[in-house]
C-alpha cells in the first residue's frame, strides 16, 4: 500500500514538474546531459539523484517509478515513467507512460500514455492514449483514444477514437469515431462516426453516421446524415439524409433535397424531384388514385382504388416506376404496382393480389398537368373463395387469357389491360 502511495505521488509530483517547466521553458534538450545509463526506484532514489529531471538517458530503468529529462534509446518501469522532455526510442511501462515532449518510437503501457507534443510511431495502451498534437503512426488503446492535433495513420480503440484537427488515415472503434475538420481515409465504428467537414473515404457504423460532405460511400445499419453534399452510395437500414446526392440513396426511407442519381427506397421524398398526384381508370379497378414520389429515374407509387362490378370492391396498392422522357411534352411511364383487392369488406384475410405493370404515354398540356393513356398487363394471384359463385378466385378481371389452379389451391388469372389517367 505504500508502494502504490509513493508511485501515485511520484506521478503526481511528474505532472506538476510537467506543467512548471512548459510554463516557465527554462530547459530543452539541448541544455541537458547525456549518460548511457540510470536506474531509479522511486525519485529521488535513483544513479542520477536529483539531477535526473535534467538528463536524458540512453537506457532507462524504473523499478516501480521515475521522473527524468528525457529518453533516447529505451526506458522500463514497473508502474510508471515520466519524462519531462522528448522521448525517441522505446518506452514500456506497467502502469502509464507520460512524455512532457515529443515522443518518436514506441511507447506501451498497461493503462495510460500520455505525450504532450507530436507523436510518431505507435502508442499502446490497455486503457487509453492522449497525444496533444500531431501523430503520424498509430493509436491502440482498449477504451479511447484522444488526439488533439491532427491524424496521419490510425486510431483503433475499444469505445471511442478522438482527433480534433484535419487527419489523413482510418479510425476504428468499438462505438464512436469523432473527428473535427476533414478526413481523408475511413471510419468505422460498432455504433456512431461523425466527422465535422468533409470526409473522403468512407464511413461504416452500426447506427448512425454524421457528416457535413461526403466523397464515397456512407454505410450504417440505421441512419445516414449528410447535411451538405454526398458522391457515392449512401446505405442504411432505416433512414438516409442529404442535402444534395450525387450517386445513390438505398434505404428504408431516402430524404434529400436534390437527387443527381437515384433513390431507391420504400419512401423516396426529394424536394426538387418527381411528384405526382394521379387520377386513373382502367379495367378492373374502375377509379383509382396514386401518390408517385422520388425522382424520376426511380419512384415509390401509394395507391387505392376500387372495383364497381358485380360486387363492391376496394384495394391499396404499392409500387415502383420509372419515368423516360422523349421530348419536353412527350415522355413514358413504366410503373409496377400490387394491389391488394378486398371483396364486400374492410379486409380479406386470403391472398388476393392484383400484379399491374403499365406503360403509359405521358402527353405534357402544362406547367404541372399531364394526360397519360397506355396499355397494362395484369396477373391476379387469388386464394380466395367465391362461395356466392362457388369458384375459387377473385371475379375481378372482366376477362383473361390465362386462368389455372394450382394443386395447392391458388388461382392466377392474365389479361391485358389499358390506363387513362390525369396527373398534376
Amino acid at each position: 500500500m505504500k508502494t502504490i502511495t509513493t508511485s501515485i505521488l511520484v506521478l503526481l509530483f511528474g505532472v506538476a514538474s510537467l506543467a512548471q517547466d512548459t510554463a516557465t521553458a527554462s530547459t530543452d534538450n539541448d541544455t541537458m546531459k547525456v549518460r548511457p545509463f540510470q536506474m531509479t526506484f522511486v525519485p529521488p532514489m535513483s544513479t542520477n539523484g536529483v539531477e535526473s529531471s535534467n538528463i536524458i538517458n540512453k537506457v532507462s530503468v524504473n523499478i516501480f517509478a521515475g521522473y527524468n529529462g528525457g529518453t533516447q534509446g529505451v526506458e522500463l518501469s514497473g508502474f510508471v515513467a515520466v519524462d519531462k522532455k522528448d522521448v525517441s526510442g522505446g518506452q514500456f511501462s506497467g502502469f502509464g507512460n507520460i512524455v512532457g515532449g515529443n515522443s518518436n518510437g514506441v511507447q506501451a503501457a498497461g493503462f495510460f500514455n500520455t505525450t504532450r507534443g507530436n507523436f510518431r510511431g505507435a502508442q499502446l495502451a490497455g486503457f487509453h492514449n492522449y497525444a496533444s498534437d500531431t501523430l503520424w503512426g498509430t493509436q491502440a488503446a482498449g477504451f479511447n483514444n484522444t488526439l488533439r492535433g491532427s491524424m496521419q495513420g490510425a486510431q483503433f480503440a475499444g469505445f471511442a477514437n478522438v482527433a480534433t484537427k484535419n487527419s489523413v488515415g482510418l479510425q476504428g472503434a468499438g462505438f464512436v469515431n469523432t473527428l473535427t475538420g476533414n478526413l481523408t481515409g475511413t471510419q468505422l465504428a460498432g455504433f456512431c462516426n461523425v466527422v465535422t467537414d468533409t470526409i473522403i473515404g468512407g464511413q461504416v457504423s452500426g447506427y448512425v453516421n454524421y457528416a457535413k460532405e461526403v466523397k464515397g460511400p456512407q454505410l450504417t445499419g440505421f441512419v445516414n446524415i449528410v447535411s451538405g453534399e454526398i458522391e457515392g452510395v449512401q446505405a442504411s437500414g432505416f433512414v438516409n439524409y442529404a442535402t444534395r446526392v450525387k450517386g445513390v440513396q438505398l434505404s428504408f426511407i431516402n430524404l434529400a433535397d436534390t437527387v443527381d442519381g437515384v433513390s431507391i427506397g420504400f419512401l423516396s421524398l426529394v424536394r426538387k424531384g418527381y411528384h405526382k398526384f394521379e387520377l386513373k381508370t382502367s379495367e378492373s379497378l374502375h377509379m383509382m388514385g396514386s401518390f408517385k414520389t422520388g425522382v424520376y429515374r426511380f419512384y415509390n407509387i401509394f395507391s387505392a382504388g376500387v372495383n364497381f362490378g358485380d360486387r363492391m370492391r376496394w384495394a391499396y396498392g404499392y409500387g415502383l416506376g420509372t419515368y423516360i422522357p422523349f421530348s419536353e411534352k412527350l415522355g413514358l411511364n413504366i410503373d409496377a404496382t400490387a394491389y391488394h383487392i378486398n371483396e364486400e369488406e374492410a379486409f380479406t384475410d386470403e391472398v388476393n393480389l392484383l400484379n399491374r405493370l403499365d406503360a403509359d404515354i405521358v402527353f405534357k398540356l402544362g406547367k404541372s398537368f399531364e394526360l397519360a393513356v397506355g396499355p397494362s398487363i395484369n396477373v391476379l394471384v387469388s386464394r380466395y373463395y367465391d362461395s356466392e359463385n362457388n369458384q375459387l378466385g377473385s371475379n375481378i378481371a372482366p376477362y383473361h387469357f390465362y386462368n389455372r389452379t394450382t394443386s395447392g389451391g391458388t388461382n392466377v388469372k392474365m389479361w391485358a389491360g389499358g390506363n387513362l389517367a390525369i396527373r398534376f
